[in-house]
Order: C-alpha cells, then structure tokens, then sequence
C-alpha cells in the first residue's frame, strides 16, 4: 500500500512540528535534494513494514529516490537517523569545504574579520535567504559548487567593504 501525496504532506507537516524540517521547502530529509512538492518525495520506513514498522508519520521520512535505495533498512531507528545524520553531515562537509577554498583567496585582514565575526554562520543564512529566493523566483540552485563560490565571493566582498 503506497503513501498518498495528501499524507506524505501530513507528514512533512508532523517533522515540522518537530522543528525537524522546514515546511516551506519540500526537500529530501537525507541530501537535502529540492522538490517541487512533498508528494513528488518517496516514503521511506524509518523501521521497514515488513519487519514490523507502521505508517505513523514518527516512522516515515520522506526521502528522494536515490536516498531511499541507499538508506539501511533496520529494525532500530536510531541506526536509520544516524544514517541520515551521517548523510547530512557530508552534505554540510562539501560546503564547508568550498567555504575554506574561497577564504583563502582573501587577504588575512578579512580571514581575520570572519573568524572573529562568525562569517561562515551568516554566510548559511545567506544561503538560506538565497534558496528562499530561488523558491519565490525560480532561480538557479545554490547547491552546486561553483554557483556557493560565485555566492561567497560577492558575500565576502560585501562584507570587506565593512571593514
């Protein structure tokens, strides 16, 4: 028995509750990949139906197809969420990365004025404001490498100018 899209947006709403997910952005709960709708996701069983798991929204995560494959299928579901976690994490990892790649472009008085200033946590934010953007605009992803290094570039630019 399949997951209707009316429940899968039930869903997404319940991990919202959470604080786990934000609503606004239906999004892979492992890569973060963007969709256009919580149904277009797939309803993956935190613990597998078939050894047991039910269909309640705590034991769903709605996760884009690739990321269904590849999550463990288990009978406890603190392995399954640190899978996701784990997932996440390198997700993160990769933007930390080009963060560091772009920094060091920089003179030190500005590596300086960021590590004091917590650059990197605005410089989220920033990325975050561009995605809502995009989602209002239908613009381009800022998932990709080389679109975050266009982005930091013209942030810390922005941000030199207020030393």
């Amino acid at each position: 028995m399949s997951i209707s899209q009316a429940d899968k947006t039930k869903i997404a709403q319940y991990w919202a509750e959470k604080g786990i997910i934000d609503f606004s952005y239906p999004q892979c709960f492992a890569c973060r990949d963007e969709h256009h709708s919580w149904g277009s996701l797939t309803a993956a069983h935190v613990i597998a139906d078939s050894i047991g798991g039910t269909k309640h929204p705590e034991n769903i995560a709605l996760l884009c197809k690739p990321c269904h494959f590849e999550a463990p299928m288990t009978n406890d579901p603190i392995i399954f969420w640190l899978w996701q976690r784990a997932k996440f994490t390198s997700m993160l990892s990769a933007s930390h990365q080009v963060f560091q790649e772009v920094v060091n472009e920089f003179e030190p008085r500005l590596i300086e004025h960021i590590l004091a200033n917590d650059i990197a946590q605005k410089f989220e934010k920033f990325l975050r404001k561009i995605e809502t953007d995009r989602h209002t605009s239908g613009g381009s992803s800022h998932r990709y490498p080389e679109v975050q290094k266009a982005y930091l570039k013209r942030f810390l630019e922005i941000e030199s100018q207020a030393l």
